[in-house]
């Protein structure tokens, strides 16, 4: 999948391949991108490194995968969302 992105993708977009705990602070990213992979990583501090990595107004992307929302409010948002995307697929 990356090699395709990499043939795609405008010259201005960088990929990085790199294990989640391998990437280093002080590099921001627009977008950090996980498909069906987070919770392979390991729990302690996962939340705060995503938010390292990322610019001010990046992205993080979860696709696929097990999680849980520790924050009421930001599950209730999600799940509305998914609601919306479940809706717009029919």
């Amino acid at each position: 999948m990356l090699a395709e992105l990499r043939r795609t993708a405008p010259p201005n977009v960088r990929t990085v391949r790199a294990a989640f705990e391998d990437l280093r602070p002080g590099g921001t990213y627009d977008l950090v991108y996980a498909a069906a992979a987070l919770h392979w990583t390991r729990p302690e501090g996962r939340w705060s490194r995503v938010a390292e990595l990322l610019e001010p107004e990046g992205v993080f992307a979860n696709l696929g995968g097990p999680f849980q929302l520790a924050d009421p409010a930001v599950e209730e948002v999600v799940r509305a969302a998914d609601l919306t995307v479940h809706l717009a697929r029919r």
